[in-house]
């Protein structure tokens, strides 16, 4: 198993508590080659980028009435797949983050089945997977709005 952190800034490093390698990239951009993760855990970063940009992360309704990704979120998603191996998972854990829609879309047209957890099923799941191991400050997923999608990469 190797753990690699990927931070578009290098303090990010600095933060938090990493083992492995560290990769300085961006989401859309990945420094990394295609099919070769079988696990992604991006926690608080869809929230992050939201409240950075908010237009540019908004979920847009068609006239159809159903709501798609913005076109900068489907580019994250899209490389995300890219990375991951087909039957790969996606982690999106969300903590007091203005990212709230995330838990609502339809993920299907990007490739990948999901399964939504909150609440003491959210606890259950994280305490299960040993996540409040990492230490990591970001991970209190305590909160009613806290949420971890788990997105599996259709194969």
């Amino acid at each position: 198993n190797l753990y690699v952190g990927i931070d578009q800034d290098r303090a990010g490093f600095d933060r938090f508590h990493r083992t492995g390698r560290e990769i300085q990239g961006e989401l859309g951009r990945l420094p990394i080659r295609s099919a070769c993760a079988d696990e992604i855990w991006l926690l608080n970063v869809f929230g992050e980028h939201y409240a950075y940009n908010p237009g540019m992360h908004q979920p847009i309704l068609l006239a159809s009435g159903r709501t798609t990704f913005p076109l900068l979120t489907k580019a994250y998603l899209a490389d995300l797949n890219r990375v991951l191996i087909p039957g790969g998972k996606l982690y999106i854990g969300e903590d007091n983050t203005p990212a709230k829609y995330f838990e609502d879309m339809d993920y299907s047209e990007l490739g990948f089945s999901k399964e939504v957890y909150r609440g003491e099923e959210l606890l259950n799941f994280t305490s299960e997977i040993g996540l409040e191991e990492f230490g990591h400050p970001a991970i209190r997923f305590s909160k009613r709005e806290s949420y971890i999608l788990v997105l599996t990469k259709h194969g």
